[in-house]
């Protein structure tokens, strides 16, 4: 296998500056053990620790920030089969390019890519969004309530004889206190704000991914260049979506990750008026028949409804407020709202990408 044997840092070389860039050559002289083509020189000499790689390697020249830009090998003479000049061509990085918002570049004095600062752009949009099935928080009571947090699910027991399994939360129908669908979906009006940051890493953390679709736990103060944006009050700001590809930077081999953070100010939780045409049945209660409904009409397991009547005994079209435990709101009392949730937490510190851009508080 070839190799190079010996490689100097001449003391040519040139500079450039000018009111708007920078660049600088470096010329090295290599010898190599056997005669070899040029590009195999070029691979051997970016393989060299420490050695530059185009689009990969930063150094600082004065108060600005070069990158390797290009290498060129040429042979050192006809007589001089085993030595090889090569220059390597230094650019300025122009951090003020319309591009690098969309493309990521090392904008900071490190040739480290962990260390590398996101690009980042933020922008405004009017959304609607139908209420659907979801995560049932709190707001009933009674049997209701009692009813809803069988969605919950269990921890299980494993240390138990035999094991109790544990059972996964899951999404609960959008129901009234008397436990009957909603009729209509509201639509609400919501103005949010979309972030969306790019990083580029030589590997991404899981702890990162799955931090999708969720919300941050605790208020969240987010710094980007420096800047302090406006804090995210807990359950405000939406992992919405991480998009990741394979890019190349020379010979260095990086991911370039795309986060969309949703912030809605008014939080992504639901907020439903408890109403509705029908009252959950309970023995005793008047059975539309002329009769009463009887302890033995409760089938155990099973959810009663009685149709709520108008004064002249006729079944209401327009639905009523409830009182949060399937009964119709006494006069003068507080409406009751349901509160849901489509996404569940993560604290924003935990996720690798994150921590190092804000803080709790």
């Amino acid at each position: 296998m070839p190799a190079i044997v010996k490689q100097t840092l001449l003391r040519t070389g040139d500079v450039d500056f000018t009111a708007t860039s920078a660049s600088v050559v470096d010329h090295w002289l290599v010898e190599v053990d056997e005669r070899i083509a040029k590009s195999t020189v070029a691979e051997l000499f970016v393989a060299v620790e420490d050695n530059p790689v185009p689009r990969a390697t930063l150094q600082q020249l004065g108060s600005g920030l070069l990158i390797c830009d290009r290498i060129r090998v040429e042979s050192a003479g006809k007589n001089a089969s085993k030595l090889w000049h090569v220059d390597v061509e230094w650019k300025e990085l122009d951090q003020d390019r319309p591009e690098s918002r969309d493309y990521p570049t090392p904008n900071n004095r490190t040739t480290n890519p962990e260390d590398w600062e996101p690009t980042w752009s933020s922008r405004t949009q009017v959304i609607f969004e139908p209420a659907e099935d979801a995560w049932y928080l709190d707001g009933y009571s009674g049997l209701a309530e009692q009813h809803l947090r069988k969605f919950d699910g269990d921890p299980g027991d494993p240390d138990a004889d035999p094991p109790v399994p544990a059972v996964p939360p899951r999404r609960a129908p959008l129901v009234n206190s008397a436990l009957q669908p909603f009729a209509n979906k509201p639509e609400h009006r919501r103005l949010i704000r979309i972030w969306t940051i790019r990083w580029l890493r030589p590997l991404i953390s899981p702890a990162t991914i799955q931090a999708e679709n969720k919300l941050n736990a605790k208020r969240w103060h987010l710094y980007l260049d420096g800047i302090e944006m406006t804090p995210w009050e807990p359950r405000t700001a939406l992992i919405d979506s991480i998009d990741m590809q394979r890019m190349r930077w020379g010979y260095a081999s990086l991911i370039e990750l795309t986060m969309k953070i949703v912030v809605d100010p008014e939080g992504w939780d639901w907020l439903l008026l408890d109403q509705g045409t029908a009252a959950r049945a309970m023995a005793g209660d008047v059975d539309g028949n002329g009769g009463f409904i009887s302890p033995g009409d409760i089938q155990p397991g099973q959810i009663a409804h009685r149709q709520l009547v108008d004064a002249q005994g006729r079944g209401i079209q327009d639905p009523v407020m409830l009182d949060g435990d399937g009964q119709p709101l006494d006069p003068g009392e507080d409406p009751v709202y349901g509160r849901w949730s489509d996404f569940v937490e993560v604290d924003f510190k935990s996720v690798p990408l994150l921590r190092n851009h804000g803080r709790n508080e």
